[in-house]
């Protein structure tokens, strides 16, 4: 009941987005929203939410055939949410406003994303720094 109550109140505030992006239409006719166009990013985050908390829809529609335990669909259900929710938090900031996106963006690196997932870094030794005498300075 209470897994319930939670991802009933999630899926509500996400559609509480809805008055923010009429509310935020009101003011599009000023400058700074025409440029930073907010009710683009209101509505990535509702998208998201409901996208990822969505997950758990075809698990219970294909356990109901299945006849499964209900404790294992608890376990389950508790398990995407320890997954999904900080990653809808993550989205939801990354995505919050034109800023972040243009910064994510543009320091996005395809080949070096890769390369981190894949394990595929080229190891730099590290060697000890070597001083020679006239490189030392003394202070007096």
């Amino acid at each position: 009941v209470t897994w319930t109550f939670y991802n009933a109140l999630l899926f509500l505030s996400a559609f509480l987005y809805i008055p923010i992006i009429i509310s935020i239409r009101k003011f599009s006719h000023l400058p700074v929203a025409k440029q930073n166009k907010p009710e683009r990013y209101i509505l990535i985050q509702m998208v998201a939410t409901l996208l990822f908390k969505s997950t758990c829809i075809p698990i219970v529609l294909a356990w109901s055939e299945w006849d499964i335990d209900i404790t294992t669909m608890k376990f389950t259900f508790y398990i995407i949410d320890i997954l999904v929710i900080p990653v809808i938090i993550q989205l939801s900031y990354l995505f919050c406003n034109k800023r972040n996106v243009t910064t994510l963006l543009s320091s996005f690196d395809i080949i070096q994303f890769l390369k981190v997932i894949l394990n595929l870094r080229v190891e730099v030794p590290v060697q000890p720094m070597s001083f020679t005498q006239s490189s030392v300075q003394y202070v007096v």
